[in-house]
């Protein structure tokens, strides 16, 4: 708003101070919201409440992990993106998944953060509504992680609700702020980090390199974080280890040529005296080296003439179990299909001269029935064809009919629908065969574009009939 004043006969303007509306917090924060939705119309109360239906959340270090993954995702549902992050001097990380590295110092003037114990001033409006927002995503996580907790982890957590309940500046009740109940329950659960440093350890030791799209650049470079991981957690992984994890995920790669560097470059290691051999991370530099080299040269992913009659016979054998499924599928629709004609079949045979008729003359459209007034002509157009009324058919009874009366005798019957069919199952017998024409010719499989030698590796020992 602006505003003019005379200060020293001249107009001057005077700006006045923005006026803040905060918004209210407890409808949102106890319903849950979808905070993507600018307008915070649309309102997600299932999204925050735990569904009676699922088990509810015990401290159970075996299933911590699990609970994890799980509420990640809530929020990612709810609020379009992971949690929050704490800031401790060096790295932002993310409370949910990385409890283990922030203190609960941190932790506390995080949660002070986002509640803080007087109002404080903001210069627009869009910073006051973001300040809510982090509130009232804060609470609804909280409310979901506390209403999904069994009654004795609630006890267990008696105690501590000082840490993780706040209260609204002006209000009454009190609010629980998310990220620092489930760090709470984290610090419970696994104190000193051994479930999840054993987890990390059990998805190193899983490495393959089929997961990152053949690259072992990709591979080794996940196995150098998750290396990280564990020191940051506080555990323990001994050189021996490291190595033996190292060249157990290199297996997993069955490029030919790759293969065969990576067992020179072991047998090297192994016939080097423990207190020589070089450090992991040279090793890995060499590795990722190596596949750039590989596809500099234009080696990488390169098919011999074997790997190539591999491919062949590989694509033959689907061709001929496609051919197979489509024959059992068209001969299982033919045989259905004559099963309900010789039901139908039987039906009728069992079916009286009268009930016959009966049945046929309830399949002729009404009008058809209706004779014409002696005012009316005995000849009539519908749907651009020509209908006379035949007072010989149905017995008798008479019809509109497209022969007239006295060509009833002379045994008129109408085109048969025998010539169309015998067109429409030429058409179809055409387009079969054209399908198992294409069916036929040579397709390269998506996993043999990834790299063709990796793929192809797993077939060598077999026997193609």
């Amino acid at each position: 708003m602006t505003t003019w004043q005379r200060v020293g006969g001249r107009l001057t303007n005077m700006a006045q101070p923005v006026v803040i509306k905060k918004k209210s917090l407890s409808k949102w924060a106890t319903e849950g919201l979808d905070i993507n939705d600018t307008t915070f119309s649309k309102l997600h109360s299932k999204e925050s409440n735990y569904e009676d239906k699922k088990e509810l959340y015990d401290l159970q270090p075996e299933s911590f992990t699990t609970y994890r993954n799980n509420l990640i995702e809530k929020m990612d549902r709810i609020h379009g993106r992971q949690t929050y992050t704490v800031n401790d001097g060096t790295d932002d990380h993310v409370v949910f998944s990385e409890y283990s590295m922030i203190t609960e110092t941190q932790m506390d003037a995080a949660r002070d953060a986002r509640w803080p114990a007087n109002d404080p001033i903001f210069a627009t409006q869009s910073d006051a509504d973001k300040f809510t927002d982090e509130q009232i995503k804060a609470n609804v996580i909280g409310n979901y992680i506390f209403s999904s907790l069994t009654t004795n982890t609630k006890d267990l957590l008696k105690g501590s609700e000082d840490f993780f309940n706040v209260k609204e500046t002006g209000k009454e009740e009190n609010y629980i702020d998310g990220p620092a109940l489930f760090w709470k329950l984290a610090e419970i659960v696994d104190p000193d980090n051994e479930h999840l440093i054993e987890n990390v350890r059990t998805e190193m030791r899983g490495l393959n390199v089929k997961d990152f799209g053949f690259s072992i650049i990709k591979l080794l470079s996940h196995f150098q974080l998750l290396m990280k991981r564990v020191s940051e957690l506080g555990g323990t992984y001994s050189k021996d280890e490291q190595f033996l994890d190292f060249w157990t995920m290199l297996k997993t790669m069955k490029e030919e040529e790759f293969t065969r560097y990576v067992k020179m470059e072991k047998d090297k290691y192994n016939a080097t005296p423990k207190s020589q051999r070089g450090k992991l991370d040279a090793y890995i530099r060499d590795m990722k080296r190596k596949e750039v080299q590989m596809k500099s040269d234009d080696e990488w992913n390169v098919m011999s003439t074997k790997d190539a009659m591999v491919m062949a016979l590989v694509n033959l054998i689907d061709t001929e179990n496609k051919k197979k499924d489509k024959s059992s599928n068209k001969n299982s629709k033919k045989n259905t299909d004559n099963n309900e004609k010789d039901k139908k079949d039987t039906e009728k045979e069992q079916l009286t001269d009268d009930e016959k008729r009966k049945r046929k003359d309830e399949r002729i459209p009404s009008w058809k029935k209706e004779a014409p007034t002696e005012s009316e002509s005995k000849t009539k157009e519908v749907d651009d064809r020509t209908y006379h009324y035949c007072g010989k058919c149905r017995g008798g009874k008479g019809m509109w009919a497209l022969h007239k009366e006295d060509e009833h005798k002379s045994g008129f019957k109408p085109p048969s629908k025998s010539d169309k069919s015998t067109k429409d199952d030429k058409k179809d017998s055409d387009k079969e065969d054209k399908e198992d024409k294409d069916t036929a010719s040579v397709k390269v499989k998506s996993d043999l574009l990834k790299n063709a030698k990796s793929y192809l590796a797993q077939f060598e020992e077999q026997d193609f009939q």
